[in-house]
């Protein structure tokens, strides 16, 4: 009997020992899995708090957490998103390229970015762009991914504008020197077929005039008329030429003047009624800026010569607080909007350029009872 007892007493110690044992260890398990809560909350309410749309995966490809960001973001639910919920917000044009970048990472654990759309909940597709990197525990298990979405959009827009304005001032660059060159074709040809063809008549007329007064003085006096006359028409041509060169009524009577010597050239060449309303006295704008004006007048008048189809064209020039407004306004069918946006339409392009080179603006836009407004704001200095 007293062998029993010594026997029971043992392992009740052994067995108290392994009870007091297994609470230890069930104690340290539930002080590392309370930890391992706190971290897990402390890192959602971190990714709760920060700028950016935060995501996590695990090893089946399957989002198992986003961040509150994500959800104001996309306006949805955390169980729309979770699984594969969240590609439903993407882009369908974008969801192929996106769906590859992110299992073909996942497959070979490598970290990702990726650009796509995302839809806003407003309805808006907006640009971000994602970077995904794996997570791996301490022993090396790969635990799955986890990302961050940074709203791109504005900086997108404002890359692709500036990307356009580049593309647009290169072609107006192309179209310049062409249009130059042109010009110069156009100005050889006028002095060599009609100047040249004047000057080479005179002097053919100047080596016969002394035979002709010796035999007529009649036909000498004639002589003498036509060939006034051939100098007077010469005179006009080169007139006519350096006006489309640079007309002469803009540097000597100024802007308005010059306003109303092309509204009454553009009426008697196009047939087109043309009614100016210019204030009583000259702006006072630089030569530059002045020319600028010019320029888009006779850019707008010669669009309205060509396209519109018009009867007649309203051309109003104002100051208004410390800006110049130039309007050209007709009647005709009206410009397509394709036509506004088309990067080729180098005469609005050059028209925007030369405006925004003074930091004005110059717009186009088709009236609803129909016909063209074309619209210039500059600082007048």
């Amino acid at each position: 009997m007293k062998e029993l007892k010594i026997r029971r007493d043992e392992q009740t110690d052994s067995l108290r020992h392994t009870n007091e044992c297994l609470l230890a260890e069930t104690s340290e398990h539930v002080g590392v899995a309370s930890a391992i809560r706190d971290s897990e909350e402390q890192l959602r309410s971190l990714a709760d708090a920060m700028p950016l749309l935060v995501w996590r995966a695990g090893p089946d490809k399957l989002c198992n957490y986003v961040s509150q960001g994500w959800l104001e973001f996309t306006g949805r639910t955390i169980e729309q998103e979770l699984g594969n919920g969240w590609a439903e917000n993407v882009h369908p044009a974008d969801l192929r390229q996106c769906l590859d970048i992110y299992t073909s990472s996942f497959d070979r654990r490598e970290p990702f970015l990726a650009e796509y759309r995302l839809r806003h909940h407003s309805g808006q597709y907006r640009w971000v762009l994602d970077r995904g990197v794996p997570q791996v525990s301490l022993d090396g298990t790969f635990l799955g991914y986890i990302g961050s979405v940074l709203d791109t959009h504005d900086h997108k827009l404002t890359q692709q504008l500036v990307l356009r304005s580049r593309q647009e001032l290169r072609a107006l660059a192309v179209r310049l020197q062409r249009v130059r060159e042109e010009e110069k074709a156009h100005l050889a040809r006028e002095i060599h077929d009609e100047l040249s063809g004047a000057l080479t008549a005179l002097k053919m007329d100047l080596s016969l005039l002394p035979d002709r007064v010796a035999k007529d003085r009649g036909l000498f006096l004639e002589k003498l008329h036509s060939m006034s006359e051939l100098i007077d028409h010469t005179l006009a041509r080169i007139q006519s030429i350096a006006t489309a060169l640079r007309p002469v009524v803009l540097d000597k009577l100024g802007l308005i003047a010059a306003i109303e010597w092309q509204a009454g050239g553009f009426q008697d060449h196009s047939g087109i009624a043309c009614e100016s309303h210019l204030p009583d006295e000259d702006l006072p704008l630089d030569s530059d800026r002045s020319t600028a004006v010019f320029r888009i007048l006779q850019e707008a008048l010669t669009n309205v010569a060509r396209h519109a189809n018009a009867t007649k064209v309203v051309v109003e020039l104002k100051s208004e607080a410390k800006d110049l407004i130039l309007t050209v306004q007709d009647n005709g069918k009206g410009i397509d909007e394709k036509a506004i946006r088309a990067h080729g339409s180098m005469g609005l392009l050059g028209m925007r350029e030369r405006a925004l080179a003074f930091g004005g603006a110059a717009e186009v836009a088709a009236l609803p009872a129909g016909g063209t407004l074309v619209s210039l704001r500059i600082p007048i200095a």
